[in-house]
């Protein structure tokens, strides 16, 4: 590996150093941060946050999104790994940290997008409740004086809730929805799924490689639409999965394919809908048409 990169670091007049890359890396990264943070400045932005677990590491990703031109615009601002217990208190702490890495002011927030969780979910709240008590204090407005005119009170208090607005993600709650469905086939479900482990057993791989046949897709438990995809598979192949049923028991599934059948012909549509909202810029408005769509068929 040396031999390789030292001539590349001669030519370009530097060394290629466990010390030296990371100092790169670290310049590289401050610059985007100060590219963005231009990029943004003064802009009304909207943020979308989510967190994932893997490995026993959880990670919080935070975005932006705004309008430049005509375009709009999202930008990556943080991958925050948490250590302490995910409350909405604790979030909405790595939030404004993020928000003063790039020189954002809470009231250029405009909304906050998140999935059901009922901490994400406080989390957001926080921060309105936050914004109020910024607002109230540029106001100087003391509440317990008793010449303060209440329509002026009701008036402020009703433009202040118009800020950092809490936006629960469509196609999240669309996935809980088919998810409470699912949930009460999996009987149903274990039973395909079994053959499709079968599938993969080294006895059976050759008749797969010999009639160029994908195997049967598995899944994970918390993503739906795999199985959808494992059922679409076998209902797709059903003139071969049958003969290959007829001559290994293992691999039988006469007694499935009306479950399958159903199962797929009801859950294509939304399944669709799913796919098409996986795409770049989705609004309500693109969200509310799909479903639209999805209901029709």
């Amino acid at each position: 590996m040396r031999a390789i990169l030292d001539p590349l670091a001669v030519s370009l007049g530097t060394t290629f150093t466990s010390a030296s890359i990371k100092a790169k890396i670290n310049l590289a990264s401050d610059k985007i941060k100060q590219y963005i943070t231009r990029e943004m400045k003064g802009k009304l932005i909207s943020l979308k946050i989510d967190s994932a677990s893997r490995h026993g590491r959880h990670i919080l990703g935070i975005n932006a999104q705004f309008v430049s031109g005509d375009e709009v615009v999202i930008r990556t601002l943080r991958m925050v790994e948490l250590n302490d217990k995910q409350t909405g208190k604790f979030l909405k702490t790595k939030i404004l940290e993020t928000l003063q890495m790039y020189k954002i002011e809470l009231n250029n927030v405009y909304s906050i997008t998140c999935d059901n969780g009922a901490n994400m979910c406080a989390a957001v709240k926080d921060l309105q409740n936050e914004f109020e008590l910024q607002k109230m204090e540029d106001f100087d407005i003391n509440f317990d004086n008793d010449d303060v005119d209440d329509n002026i009170l009701h008036n402020i208090m009703h433009e202040l809730k118009d800020s950092v607005n809490l936006v629960r993600c469509a196609v999240h709650t669309l996935q809980l929805a088919v998810t409470d469905v699912t949930k009460r086939y999996e009987d149903g479900i274990r039973l395909v799924t079994t053959v499709a482990k079968n599938c993969r057993k080294s006895s059976y791989k050759v008749y797969f490689e010999k009639e160029n046949q994908a195997l049967p897709p598995l899944y994970a438990k918390t993503r739906w639409g795999g199985t959808f995809k494992m059922l679409a598979h076998f209902k797709n192949s059903e003139e071969y999965y049958t003969t290959l049923g007829a001559k290994h028991g293992e691999l039988d599934l006469k007694d499935r394919w009306d479950f399958i059948d159903s199962f797929v012909e009801a859950f294509q549509p939304v399944y669709d809908c799913t796919i098409s909202l996986q795409n770049q810029h989705v609004g309500l408005s693109d969200f509310y048409m799909q479903w639209i769509n999805a209901i029709k068929k």
